[in-house]
């Protein structure tokens, strides 16, 4: 959608709709003229965010377990999307229109939530622990 407006701007302020979207829980991120979305069934997209059309689009294989996924994406500032999905799996991405899987890191726990950072670290909650991932050269 566009902004500003006032009632119904559904036909002036529309910029592309998908509706046959698949099942979304998180948020996606917008970076750099894309947006990064996750579904539930662990499927990660990067789609142009002018038109909506699906730049690339790919299943993200948990280790062992459940593939599915209720996380948001989060963006960092080397251009890197996290993702968790159900299994405990953390998913790193390139935040590019060119797909790259950079790492998969498996927690082994299951979990429902997000990645979160905080001063140069990251957070998980699983339904066991919570953790703090960061370098230790810091």
């Amino acid at each position: 959608m566009k902004p500003g407006g006032n009632g119904d701007v559904t036909a002036t302020h529309r910029v592309w709709h998908q509706p046959t979207s698949k099942l979304r829980l998180g948020s996606g991120v917008i970076h750099q003229g894309h947006i990064y979305v996750n579904d539930m069934q662990g499927v990660a997209q990067c789609l142009d965010l002018a038109t909506g059309e699906t730049v690339w689009e790919h299943r993200l294989k948990a280790t062992a377990g459940d593939n599915a996924t209720w996380s948001s994406m989060m963006l960092t500032a080397d251009e890197r999307l996290y993702m968790l999905n159900q299994a405990g799996d953390t998913f790193v991405l390139k935040a590019s229109p060119e797909y790259e899987l950079l790492a998969t890191n498996s927690l082994n726990e299951a979990t429902n939530s997000s990645t979160i950072a905080s001063d140069g670290a990251i957070f998980v909650r699983t339904h066991e622990h919570l953790w703090c991932i960061e370098d230790s050269k810091r």
